[in-house]
């Protein structure tokens, strides 16, 4: 292997590391934003009943907000991983080019990309979800 063959593959191997090291810190932060939201809204729930204002839940208003701040985070976080997406497949094929040691380069599947940019939007859906299905079973709020 010569030495631009090797700076390619450690380019990649790189490149994976920084990819599953942004998954993990894109759910991570959702979380974190998911449980701090939770706090957020049961505090603004004791507002709302402090001045009789209160309904079952924190209206759909407020309670859109956080999900449209967890929308944000997941944007990010996608467009960052198909940055790394599109890098790693440019030294991909520019391997599978030039390579004299003749080892394949694993391909890269859409199935992984759609994995790890879906795990990032399922926080705010599951948000939206859980709201609709808790006030449904409490009346139709």
């Amino acid at each position: 292997m010569d030495t631009r063959e090797q700076i390619i593959r450690s380019e990649m191997q790189s490149l994976r590391s920084v990819g599953f090291h942004l998954c993990e810190t894109g759910v991570a932060l959702c979380v974190a934003v998911e449980i701090a939201l939770v706090f957020i809204r049961r505090y603004s729930y004791a507002r709302l009943a402090a001045m009789n204002q209160a309904t079952l839940y924190v209206p759909w208003g407020r309670f859109l907000m956080g999900t449209l701040f967890l929308i944000v985070i997941a944007s990010v976080f996608t467009g960052l991983v198909l940055f790394v997406r599109q890098r790693y497949d440019f030294y991909s094929n520019l391997l599978a080019r030039q390579s004299e040691s003749g080892v394949p380069v694993p391909p890269s599947t859409n199935l992984a990309t759609l994995g790890g940019i879906a795990v990032f939007f399922v926080f705010p859906a599951a948000d939206i979800l859980f709201r609709a299905f808790f006030g449904i079973l409490a009346g139709g709020q």
